[in-house]
């Protein structure tokens, strides 16, 4: 494709087949042998007339032999090098150039706008060669450093980071009473640029040490800081329990909520169901007994006036019975009993008709 022995016909008035010290040739990814990709330097070391330098994609028929020019990449600034130089397709479709010679690598959208221009010397030096880059390739790079996160207190702020790492989305704080203890939860804070600051509140009671736990998107643990010693001077406290204050974490606070609700529900269920269960007792008692539940008050009424009951049989006096033996006798007969009649005796005087003592006449 393109030279002295080109082979192909090209059907882009020579724009597919036409290019000087090209670099990085390459099959296009996903295009099943049909298109090449190419950084065109137009240049070498004896021809450079042009002063621009570029990436082109060329598609390619192989049963016919045609060529055909499918897009161009150039720099707004005309970036050209009489060597070197790379071309990378993204996985999103965007393209990489890379200008050998020149320190410069550029990214662009599939329709050639410029994205991305990062530049490895001042653009006043480009093409004297002073900074070089054979290649420029673009890949996603995982950090996950060897080293545990940094925490650092003063002025009672802390500050964590992890350099190197590019997982880190959020930060969990987490203290104890000892540096061997175990940790509880302090609270959390998302991650805030290279460093993350966080300000302890006057008020805010915190265990003497603490540490920085990095957290991921997912909110999984990356790795733990070493505990460092925030002092006494953020009263800081020992082995008393830990009780639920501003700096609690926000997913803690929820769910406590959520538990006190919960209980809330359960405790009105069951204030609801004692009730409707007390009132089925006393509609039920009123069915079964009628107006029996009443006569108690009356037997007792009429008791303390002197009368008797028709089936009352005492073999022991009432004297040596007690007070409160028979009125609860004389109650319980008046429940279960049948109809009866209450009398009072003829032969009594006024001074013994009434045989218990401590009740009005």
């Amino acid at each position: 494709l393109g030279g002295k022995f080109n082979s192909f016909k090209d059907l882009s008035n020579s724009a597919a087949t036409q290019f000087i010290g090209q670099h990085d040739a390459q099959w296009g990814p996903g295009s099943n042998y049909s298109e090449i990709t190419l950084f065109d330097n137009r240049a070498d070391w004896t021809y450079h007339d042009e002063q621009v330098s570029w990436g082109t994609r060329v598609h390619v028929d192989l049963v016919n032999m045609t060529a055909t020019l499918v897009a161009e990449y150039i720099h707004p600034e005309h970036v050209y090098s009489v060597s070197q130089g790379s071309y990378q397709t993204l996985p999103n479709g965007n393209v990489l150039l890379g200008y050998g010679n020149n320190g410069v690598v550029s990214e662009f959208a599939p329709n050639g706008t410029l994205l991305c221009d990062a530049y490895f010397e001042p653009s006043k030096d480009w093409t004297s060669g002073n900074v070089q880059s054979y290649r420029n390739l673009k890949f996603n790079w995982t950090g996950l450093p060897n080293t545990k996160p940094s925490l650092a207190f003063a002025a009672g702020s802390l500050y964590m980071s992890w350099h190197g790492s590019t997982e880190v989305r959020g930060w969990l704080l987490q203290h104890a009473s000892e540096p061997e203890g175990s940790f509880s939860q302090l609270m959390r804070t998302p991650k805030d640029g290279f460093e993350t600051r966080v300000d302890l509140g006057v008020k805010m009671r915190v265990r003497q040490y603490v540490q920085a736990t990095a957290l991921d998107k997912d909110h999984q643990i990356l790795a733990v800081s070493d505990p460092i010693d925030v002092g006494r001077d953020l009263e800081a406290i020992e082995d008393e329990p830990w009780a639920v204050e501003a700096g609690e974490s926000d997913d803690f606070e929820d769910e406590t909520e959520a538990e006190q609700a919960e209980a809330l529900e359960d405790v009105q269920l069951l204030m609801m169901f004692s009730g409707l269960a007390l009132i089925s007792s006393l509609l039920l008692c009123w069915l079964c007994l009628g107006s029996r539940i009443l006569r108690p008050w009356k037997v007792v009424k009429a008791t303390v006036q002197g009368y008797k009951r028709s089936d009352e049989f005492f073999p022991v006096p009432r004297g040596q019975q007690g007070a409160l033996g028979f009125y609860v006798q004389a109650v319980w007969s008046s429940v279960v009993g049948g109809r009866n009649l209450l009398y009072r005796p003829l032969g009594q005087d006024e001074q013994n008709d009434v045989p218990l003592r401590g009740f009005p006449r």
